[in-house]
């Protein structure tokens, strides 16, 4: 994804973090650590939101889901 896009370019990247033993997914934990890890080499990343969002995803609290948080991160190519 890097080598397509210009330098100074903005993006938005939304994940799910949630205890990964907890569920093998989908949808699929993305931890902080490796959206720092993928995209650091590459991106100035920061985040600006991350909102628990478990009381309105009732089928993965079902599925045994403790914890769950949408995150969105903002991605500035260097």
């Amino acid at each position: 994804m890097a080598a397509l896009v210009k330098s100074g370019t903005r993006m938005l990247l939304v994940t799910l973090e949630y205890p990964q033993p907890q569920m093998a997914g989908p949808p699929f934990c993305v931890a902080s650590e490796e959206v720092l890890r993928l995209h650091s080499p590459h991106y100035t990343i920061r985040e600006i939101a991350r909102q628990d969002v478990l009381a309105s995803e009732p089928r993965l609290f079902a599925r045994g889901v403790t914890q769950l948080f949408e995150v969105c991160y903002t991605l500035v190519r260097l």
